[in-house]
């Protein structure tokens, strides 16, 4: 009786092991249970890098709106205009005529002469297919840029009539006496990797119409 039959100890550990389909089949359950959650975590991932991008973007659009506008409002006149782009590729469903090149003398607010100042909207100086908004201060010989990262941009100019109607200046050659009419600028940038707000509805674009401060309504 001290003495375990042989037999019942090998059933016995038959019936307390896992065959080997019960133990693929716990594998391929527990497979699929990390994938899903692996799944959820990298979408939550991506989602979060994207969120930060688009603010990134915006934060950027903002800043380059704010400075332009420091300049913009400060124009005194318009003097040279170039570069014709056709907007439809850079604002959707646009069919007006811009320009990538325009020259302005600007009040420098220093108590001293006007600036002159250029804005260029050309290819990227490190060879991205890429777009760079440069600003170029004659006077000083300095070039910035303003604005990099993007695959479009331009600038569209404005005269207003006597009536205070605006209607958009004509395309090159634009001589400095049209140029000198202008009385507001339109801006226009699409920045590398924004996507429209609500597909099929926003615009990726940032622009904006600034209504200079020294206007000439003189036809």
């Amino acid at each position: 009786m001290g003495h375990e039959h042989p037999v019942y100890r090998q059933r016995s550990a038959q019936i307390e092991a896992f065959t080997l389909t019960e133990v693929i089949m716990a594998m391929t359950v527990f497979g699929l249970v990390i994938a899903g959650v692996m799944s959820v975590f990298i979408g939550t991932i991506k989602s979060m890098h994207a969120s930060s991008d688009a603010i990134d973007v915006n934060l950027r659009s903002r800043f380059v709106q704010e400075r332009l506008l420091y300049d913009l409002r400060a124009i005194r006149a318009v003097t040279a205009i170039d570069g014709e782009v056709d907007t439809s590729k850079i604002i959707a469903g646009d069919t007006t005529q811009g320009f990538t090149t325009f020259t302005a003398t600007v009040d420098d607010y220093n108590g001293k002469n006007d600036a002159e100042i250029t804005y260029s909207i050309i290819d990227d100086p490190s060879g991205k297919p890429l777009k760079v908004l440069q600003r170029w201060d004659k006077d000083k010989n300095t070039r910035k840029n303003v604005l990099i990262n993007l695959k479009g941009g331009c600038f569209t100019f404005y005269k207003r009539d006597s009536s205070g109607q605006l209607a958009q200046i004509g395309s090159a050659p634009i001589s400095e006496t049209t140029a000198k009419t202008t009385t507001a600028i339109r801006f226009a940038f699409l920045p590398k990797d924004r996507g429209p707000l609500i597909p099929g509805k926003d615009d990726p674009s940032c622009s904006a119409v600034v209504q200079l401060r020294f206007p000439s309504y003189q036809e």
